[in-house]
């Protein structure tokens, strides 16, 4: 443990010998009205060849440069409205603090109103990540982020919500920079709260090894001063009604920013699940199971609510808060019908009624620290962010037993809660040199508990509840994972490169309420390489191969040893005795202006978990769900991105191919399971100026290979038409998705001794109208570009 702390303090603290020493200027710039200028910029100019010397931007009239080496320059200053100023400046006696006099600036009489006018393209690529332009696209309008995720080319996201990347698996998943907890945050954010989706598949050093790809969520910001907001309504209609209300409102005055949102989601959803299963005796006899579940999730009383604050300390550092909660309490009826024949003759049906109240709460708080120090955008940030999420749950099922002839009833009920605790504590600091090198560190450490318990009870014939010790459980986890990475970034002219190291050093402790025993007690450190080599062709082409190393540790979740039960022959259950699954990949691409790109990969993962369906020991013939490790598994990835757009029409095409392998021990007998997959994303858009735009996506997903069980084909056809009204302040989209119904995952699995066939849909086929007026009043500004002060800083330029 000692190792591993002076390991990464070396890792972080090596970077801060490169910081430049030197005196720092102040100054004020006032109007003609000796009123401070609102935002420009101050630049220091060398008096030899008029070179940059260095830059920065001022806010609210009062400018701050820091690390000045020069004694003597020239300094100018811009504003957007103003003419330039321009000013010899000298520190003939060493001054620390050089203090200039407030510099009056005069109106610019010919200035007249720009209007910056631009269309970004739905999807951009770099040879780092796939990004995704949410706003003001039909993403934008889905309903919550997960919804978008579903529809984004290349993320997969399964019935249990487990969002993956094509050709790399499991993703962890960032909001803003920070990590979330789970995907149930990802119903809390409105699609229309969105700006972009940063897709990483090789992630850097920077990013938690955990995951095999990672996926950033960047919020929209308000950069103007005012007031704005959007009035969200959302009814889907399919086989049931649900509807989704919501509201977001920015204000920002000054130094000051924030923001406020809330959704109310409320109706019905649905879900269907079929197993079909044959177990094969010693003595040939044939045991087949029936199994039809069928569920309604009710949301009967659910709020999502976000609000930030942050306070600009000057024009180079801020500090902000964020919360983030949601409140769902749901009603749930589920219906399963398991009919047992053995040899084909019918033996006995199972018919379990369950009526379910979660409640699920979330709470999560961040604050976080920003400081930029110097033109060339080094950057300090530190952040601390506490999460809360509790789950409670109350069945209460009727179950009947049905023989020839005879019915025998029962009644059970379970009791189960589960809470999940974060505490994350990180500092990042990047440091540029130059124009060419760079170099970024952190310390991260996060600390989760989790506890759980279940209390399984039948009612007996005396009339009394009775504990089920077959059900009965509780468990408390905790893990503490420090960490730490260092990596540095080299630019030159065609020529990019990243090399990064991190080091993870992992506690976890599990311990049996019941028995007050530990069973988990675990402590590991790992090292985590990345690289990143890049060559510009042209300025459009280029190429680049990426390597990373990650590892997936087991959830909380699937480690609990929780019993989801189904019925008395079927369950879902956790597995205390995962262990980690370790997983090397490489990337090449060759990408032509930022869009068109060509990409082949490979990975291997050590350990990797899979859910697998095993009978119990038990001298019965009932059948579990778990997740397991797997001996390895490989993945053998290729992918072509085909743009093209013109005046009225954009389409983006993306074809993948994939051959996944997976090799594990069943009984002693090692099986490899391994299938070719295809993949396939078109996405097209119609523009008819004036009148309306229309945009059509068909995604298709070939047979493919999923640890023991082989899927079937599944593709989505949907389509949507976009009109605006009111100078584009109300937008109207009306959306078909899965018009061909043909959106539902079927598989089976082929292990000796039983087989397992499945078919599971949910609610993918319906038509959504969605609504969303923009209202507000912003600051008028000849320069109408919502990102004025970003623009700016960019367009500051350094010398060599």
């Amino acid at each position: 443990m000692e190792k591993c702390y002076i390991l990464i303090t070396l890792l972080f603290f090596g970077v801060l010998s490169g910081f430049a020493q030197g005196y720092r200027m102040e100054g004020a710039v006032i109007d003609i009205n000796n009123k401070p200028v609102e935002s420009g910029n101050v630049i220091l100019l060398s008096p030899k060849d008029s070179s940059i010397i260095k830059g920065d931007f001022f806010m609210d009239g009062k400018f701050v440069v820091g690390d000045i080496v020069d004694s003597i320059f020239i300094l100018k200053i811009t504003a957007l409205g103003f003419e330039n100023h321009f000013q010899v400046v000298a520190n003939s006696k060493n001054d620390s603090v050089l203090m200039i006099e407030a510099i009056q600036l005069i109106m610019n009489a010919t200035l007249k109103e720009v209007e910056v006018v631009s269309k970004l393209p739905l999807f951009e690529r770099d040879g780092e990540k796939v990004k995704v332009n949410v706003e003001n696209s039909a993403l934008s309008n889905l309903g919550s982020v997960l919804d978008v995720l579903r529809k984004t080319p290349t993320v997969m996201v399964n019935s249990t919500d487990n969002v993956s990347v094509f050709g790399k698996g499991h993703a962890i998943i960032y909001v803003d920079g920070q990590q979330i907890s789970s995907s149930d945050v990802l119903k809390t954010i409105a699609s229309t709260e969105l700006k972009e989706i940063e897709i990483i598949s090789n992630p850097s050093a920077k990013y938690d090894a955990s995951g095999r790809a990672v996926i950033n969520i960047v919020t929209k910001k308000n950069n103007l001063e005012g007031y704005n907001g959007n009035l969200i309504q959302n009814i889907l209609h399919g086989k049931y009604l649900f509807t989704y209300s919501g509201l977001r409102f920015n204000y920002k005055h000054k130094k000051w920013s924030t923001f406020v949102s809330y959704g109310f989601p409320h109706g019905k959803g649905w879900s269907s699940d079929e197993y079909y299963r044959n177990l094969k005796s010693n003595d040939s006899t044939i045991t087949e199971m029936k199994n039809k579940i069928y569920t309604i999730n009710n949301q009967v009383n659910s709020h999502y609510y976000r609000a930030g604050v942050s306070y600009a300390i000057d024009s180079t550092s801020s500090i902000g808060i964020q919360y983030n909660g949601f409140y769902a309490l749901n009603k749930n009826e589920a219906e399963n019908n398991n009919e047992i024949l053995k040899n084909s003759i019918p033996q006995l049906t199972i018919e379990t009624y369950t009526l379910s109240q979660p409640k699920l709460i979330n709470n999560t708080a961040n604050v976080n620290y920003t400081r930029t120090l110097d033109t060339l955008k080094s950057e300090w940030t530190t952040a601390f962010q506490y999460g809360h999420f509790t789950s409670r749950n109350f069945d209460e099922i009727t179950q009947k037993t049905i023989f020839v002839g005879t019915t025998d009833q029962q009644l059970k009920r379970n009791n189960g809660l589960n809470e999940i605790q974060l505490f994350t504590g990180q500092t990042d600091l990047i440091k540029a040199f130059n124009k060419k090198w760079k170099l970024e560190s952190g310390i991260k450490d996060s600390y989760i508990i989790n506890e759980s318990a279940i209390d399984f009870e039948n009612y007996s014939i005396a009339g009394e509840w009775i504990s089920d010790p077959a059900y009965f459980n509780g468990y408390k986890y905790s893990e503490n994972v420090l960490a730490g990475y260092t990596q540095l970034r080299y630019s030159y002219k065609k020529l990019n490169m990243r090399a990064g190291l991190r080091a993870e050093h992992t506690t976890s402790n599990g311990f049996s309420k019941i028995t007050n025993q530990q069973v988990i007690n675990r402590e590991y450190t790992n090292l985590f390489p990345s690289a990143f080599l890049g060559y510009d062709f042209t300025k459009d082409l280029n190429t680049s191969i990426t390597y990373s190393s990650r590892i997936a540790r087991p959830s909380f979740q699937d480690m609990d040893p929780f019993i989801n039960y189904i019925d008395s022959l079927s369950s879902f259950r956790g597995n205390p005795y995962l262990v980690p699954a370790y997983t090397h990949s490489v990337e090449a691409s060759l990408i032509y202006m930022k869009e068109a790109s060509l990409t082949f990969s490979y990975s291997r993962t050590n350990g990797a978990m899979n859910l697998v369906v095993d009978k119990l020991d038990d001298g019965t013939d009932a059948f579990i769900a778990t997740t397991k490790n797997l001996d390895y598994s490989e993945t053998y990835s290729a992918g072509i991105t085909i743009p093209y757009e013109l005046s009225w029409w954009t389409t983006y095409n993306y074809f993948g191919y994939m051959e996944n392998v997976f090799t594990y021990n069943s009984r002693g007998k090692v099986i490899q399971n391994r299938k070719p997959m295809f993949y396939m994303y078109l996405y097209d858009e119609f523009r008819f100026k004036k009148y309306f735009s229309m945009e059509i996506t068909f995604e298709y997903t070939s047979a493919g290979v999923d640890g023991i069980f082989t899927f079937e084909p599944f593709y989505n056809l949907s389509a949507n038409i976009k009109k605006t009204f009111f100078n584009d302040k109300l937008t109207c989209r009306f959306i078909a998705n899965d018009i061909l119904t043909t959106a539902f995952n079927r598989g089976s699995s082929n292990v000796e001794g039983y087989d397992v066939n499945y078919i599971s849909r949910e609610n993918t086929h319906f038509f959504l109208l969605s609504l969303n007026y923009r209202f507000g009043k912003l600051k008028s500004s000849n320069y109408k570009d919502k990102t004025v002060n970003q623009e700016e800083y960019d367009r500051i330029k350094m010398s060599k």
